[in-house]
């Protein structure tokens, strides 16, 4: 699907985010500003019990869970004025390529591994890049990223991608955020 289906001209599709980029932005301060404020008066509490207690409850709480929606959003507009810039402006797509990595990282290890095979446990996988019957490849999910300790190959989604399909580097990005043209 390309921004072209949707929008005649660049400021066609201007008109329509600009205002919803300006408005997020502007909500990202604002709750980034509460969120600080938390912050600080969480660090102010001396009981090292309760003051790890209210950092765990305030993280799972609405304001913190806003905070990172709003980063989300913002990404997704970003990458959103990349395919413009692409597909109304004929920029090169190589000119965004940072972008469209950071896009592709965002993608969870376990959505891909759950497309090409089978989890045996939380976070454990049958390792796709060479035939086994218990699983060896462990995914770690704090930082999106897989290992593993049978053929000790590990990384990114993106390494993930360019391992298993045989692609290249820009192959398996555009692969991932579903291609820029």
């Amino acid at each position: 699907m390309k921004l072209t289906d949707f929008f005649d001209t660049y400021e066609d599709y201007s008109e329509l985010i600009e205002p919803k980029a300006v408005a997020l932005a502007k909500e990202y301060r604002l709750v980034t500003k509460q969120v600080k404020q938390q912050f600080k008066y969480i660090a102010t509490i001396k009981d090292e019990y309760l003051q790890h207690f209210m950092l765990r409850w305030f993280q799972l709480g609405t304001l913190y869970q806003r905070l990172l929606d709003i980063r989300k959003e913002l990404k997704k507009i970003k990458f959103s004025y990349m395919l413009a810039q692409v597909q109304f402006k004929k920029k090169d797509p190589k000119e965004f390529k940072p972008l469209a990595i950071e896009q592709a990282k965002q993608i969870k290890v376990e959505t891909i591994l759950d497309e090409i095979t089978k989890r045996v446990f939380h976070n454990t996988y049958l390792c796709p890049l060479h035939n086994e019957k218990s699983g060896s490849l462990k995914v770690y999910r704090n930082n999106n990223t897989w290992y593993c300790f049978g053929c000790c190959k590990g990384g990114s989604v993106i390494d993930l991608v360019m391992k298993h399909y045989d692609m290249s580097l820009s192959d398996a990005v555009t692969w991932l955020v579903g291609g820029l043209g």
